[in-house]
C-alpha cells in the first residue's frame, strides 16, 4: 500500500560557499593524480610533445568529470 504525503519541499538554490579553498584545490589535485595513475595517462602528461599533453589532458578532465 503506498501513501503519498503532501508537503512542500523548499530548496535552496543559493551559491555554495567554499570555506576551505585551499583544500578543495589539494583535494581536486589528488584525485587528478590518482585517476592519471590509475589509467596510465602519467607519462602522456609529462610528455614533451604538446599535442600528447593536450589530449592525455583533456582525457584526464572528461574522466574526472564523470566522478
Amino acid at each position: 500500500m503506498k501513501v503519498l504525503i503532501k508537503s512542500t519541499i523548499k530548496l535552496d538554490l543559493s551559491i555554495p560557499v567554499d570555506l576551505y579553498p585551499d583544500y578543495v584545490t589539494y583535494v581536486h589535485q589528488e584525485l587528478k593524480n590518482l585517476v592519471a595513475s590509475s589509467e596510465g595517462l602519467d607519462k602522456s602528461l609529462q610528455s614533451t610533445d604538446v599535442t600528447i599533453r593536450k589530449n592525455a589532458e583533456a582525457e584526464l578532465d572528461k574522466k574526472v568529470k564523470s566522478f
